[in-house]
């Protein structure tokens, strides 16, 4: 998790701060441009669901995120 810290930090989209009540940790903060991109990925996400709604129908998108959510706690059992 470090790692990925250091690369959004290098890259401006996060920046740590010091956690006010424990002097050993930092928090970790979207920036202008952290903020941004996450706007841009959520209008992105918003396009596609319309687009696959409109290709395949509401339920079998619903049936499709019911099945992808079992799938990712079924992979999460498992670790």
């Amino acid at each position: 998790m470090s790692a990925l810290v250091d690369h959004l930090e290098k890259h401006g989209y996060v920046e740590r701060v010091a956690d006010p009540q424990d002097a050993r940790a930092s928090l970790v903060t979207l920036t202008s441009r952290g903020r941004a991109f996450t706007r841009a990925v959520r209008a992105f996400v918003e396009e596609q669901e319309k687009d696959w709604t409109a290709r395949v129908g509401a339920r079998r998108l619903q049936d499709l995120r019911v099945t992808l959510e079992m799938l990712r706690r079924s992979w999460l059992a498992e670790g």
